[in-house]
């Protein structure tokens, strides 16, 4: 995440410019969504599962341009 400190791909703190702790359920909120709270945390647990893939593929991707 652009201008937020020491982002971990998968690990969701509110801290920095870092907002991903907050996204879902602010999200839920403001446009006022009827997700429970276990609709709510499957959608954060594939959020860093994404992040988690995203990070391998480019990582794999760095590997291979570099061999």
């Amino acid at each position: 995440m652009k201008s937020a400190a020491n982002v971990i791909p998968g690990q969701f703190e509110a801290k920095g410019h870092d907002y991903r702790a907050d996204l879902a359920r602010f999200i839920r909120e403001v446009y006022g969504l009827p997700a429970t709270d276990d609709q709510l945390a499957a959608v954060e647990q594939a959020l860093r599962a994404s992040e988690l893939e995203r990070k391998r593929v480019l990582e794999a991707a760095k590997a291979a341009a570099t061999s």
